[in-house]
């Protein structure tokens, strides 16, 4: 072979090694593009509001855009068993609320995801339900409401939700005669109430707190076991003796199988998110508890809530 080849031979080695050097680095580095954090609900919900602010200081310490993605439909279903069908790469990730996950697996068939289809990364919030009444009601206690000689109407926003299974719990534990009523979203729920359509509704406390502000709803009880650092004043059900432990949480998902160095990235820059004052703020003006949790310990809570939840409609069904 002429010397020319050779050499040409040479450089040619030499750029396919320095070509395949500089593919390992690129791969090796986590985030090296921007990252997609899929909402599985509509935009300017509290869970898409929340996301959003997220977005920017998780952004900051990842050096990469968070861009946040509404896929909407079916409860959050849709959203959810995308995000189950991304490659575990880190690029696309889930902010949602529990319903999705812990519950809606359990009245929709046909779902190609479960529990198991998701790597659990932190939670970032958490907030009770509640059971509200209008302000001028005469059950002027929680034991008022559940002993009423009459059948009690709930209102809610659908089957599914944690105010749905919050109150089957509730009412069924106190053996209080009671139907359930559904309306389409928060605002229809407020005003279904305020116009005497129901005697009560349970949803989240941010929804309806300006309200409560305002003199024209009281919230008699929330559903969990302690009380709330947002609203220390308000009682838990759990002091009223009912065993009810329920709480809606924001959290962070990928698909099952992220390798531990970008589970590990993604979990420093979720924590030091919920603790910026970006977050913390944001939070509190909407009446909303800070609550981090770690993937370890968040995924223990989702299985656990899969549990309760299907003991719940387990013990409906079998009553039926």
């Amino acid at each position: 072979m002429k010397k020319s080849g050779r050499k040409s031979l040479f450089i040619g080695i030499a750029v396919l090694i320095a070509m395949s050097l500089c593919a390992c680095s690129t791969s090796d580095t986590y985030p090296s593009k921007e990252v997609t954090m899929i909402v599985p609900f509509s935009s300017g919900g509290s869970t898409d509001l929340l996301a959003r602010t997220l977005a920017e200081p998780v952004g900051d310490s990842l050096d990469q855009s968070v861009v946040v993605s509404n896929v909407s439909g079916a409860s959050g279903t849709v959203g959810a068993a995308q995000l189950a069908d991304e490659d575990p790469d880190g690029y696309n990730l889930m902010f949602v609320t529990s319903a999705p996950i812990t519950i809606q697996p359990y009245f929709m068939n046909g779902l190609t995801y479960t529990e198991e289809s998701f790597t659990y990364i932190c939670n970032i919030a958490s907030e009770p339900s509640c059971i509200a009444v209008p302000a001028d009601s005469h059950y002027e206690t929680l034991e008022d409401l559940l002993n009423a000689d009459t059948t009690i109407s709930a209102g809610n926003t659908g089957v599914g939700t944690l105010h749905y299974l919050f109150q089957i719990s509730l009412f069924e534990q106190a053996g209080t005669d009671y139907k359930q009523v559904a309306f389409d979203g928060g605002a229809k729920l407020v005003t279904g109430l305020l116009g005497g359509n129901v005697d009560c509704i349970s949803t989240v406390v941010s929804e309806i707190y300006d309200y409560v502000d305002s003199g024209d709803i009281r919230i008699l009880a929330i559903s969990t076991t302690d009380r709330n650092e947002m609203y220390e004043e308000i009682a838990t059900v759990s002091e009223y003796g009912y065993d009810i432990d329920m709480s809606l949480d924001f959290f962070v998902v990928g698909p099952a199988g992220l390798e531990e160095d970008v589970l590990s990235t993604l979990t420093s820059a979720f924590e030091g998110a919920a603790e910026s004052e970006t977050i913390t703020s944001y939070l509190e003006s909407s009446h909303i508890a800070v609550n981090y949790m770690d993937g370890e310990a968040l995924e223990a809570k989702v299985k656990e809530d899969v549990e309760t939840y299907t003991q719940i409609i387990d013990s409906l069904d079998s009553t039926e």
